[in-house]
């Protein structure tokens, strides 16, 4: 198996751990809060959770630079921001009933982006391990 798909299948896992961790977050939150700030408190947890599990399974090779952080901030941040307009799209303009849900489905479309730009931006100088 080459080695982008064998780190695609390792970011998957930590994903998919990632998506538990947001999910379980969001559930919990949304039964005392609106399901926007919900959504806000929930991603925070699980991009934290990500980052540190993600950068020991995942992309475990990398050169760890002073600029890690803020592009862990800046790529999460912009994660953040689709993940509360898919929210906002799904529920309030589609007027779909299940917040849950629409958080799996939220969810799964930020997926991509957060791979993909971990991988160019953050984790770039794996390209070549």
């Amino acid at each position: 198996m080459k080695k982008e798909a064998k780190k695609f299948i390792s970011y998957f896992i930590v994903g998919g751990l990632s998506a538990i961790v947001e999910w379980v977050g969001f559930a919990i939150f949304n039964k005392f809060m609106a399901y926007l700030l919900a959504t806000i408190l929930a991603f925070c947890f699980s991009t934290t959770f990500n980052y540190f599990l993600g950068k020991h399974m995942t992309f475990k090779n990398y050169e760890k630079k002073k600029s890690d952080l803020m592009n862990v901030f800046i790529v999460s941040a912009i994660g953040l921001v689709l993940n509360v307009l898919f929210m906002y799209l799904i529920i309030d303009i589609f007027n779909f009933k299940y917040e849950f849900i629409a958080k799996v489905i939220s969810t799964g479309l930020v997926f991509m982006w957060n791979y993909i730009s971990r991988r160019l931006f953050i984790y770039k100088n794996e390209l070549d391990n």
